[in-house]
């Protein structure tokens, strides 16, 4: 192998050592300023969120916008009166996915009334 070639490989490892280096510290700091400011659940249904995805051809559907511009729509599929499956879609942060997959969870089972 070309000596230059050799050293190009070392000095690309480096570099990549040096990002991979950096992005860990800025995530570290970025998961610590959420634990800061959000509850462990809601970073938990942030992280792993459930039900994320539009029905097809739902039974009910809601859209709601905060105040920061943050939209969820959750989508129904009923049997008769009882919710069978809740999904939702999000162009939110986390709160607002958190938010999204606990509601739906919830709602499943329950009744429209």
């Amino acid at each position: 192998m070309d000596k230059r070639k050799r050293e190009g490989t070392k000095i690309e490892e480096r570099e990549f050592s040096d990002l991979d280096e950096l992005v860990g510290s800025i995530e570290e700091t970025i998961r610590k300023e959420e634990r800061e400011i959000y509850t462990e659940r809601t970073l938990k249904e942030a992280y792993n969120p459930k039900n994320v995805c539009a029905l097809n051809n739902p039974d009910g559907a809601a859209r709601i916008t905060g105040p920061c511009g943050d939209t969820v729509q959750i989508h129904l599929q009923l049997d008769g009166d009882r919710i069978i499956d809740s999904k939702f879609i999000t162009d939110g942060c986390g709160a607002s996915t958190a938010f999204g997959s606990v509601v739906t969870e919830m709602a499943k089972g329950k009744t429209i009334e």
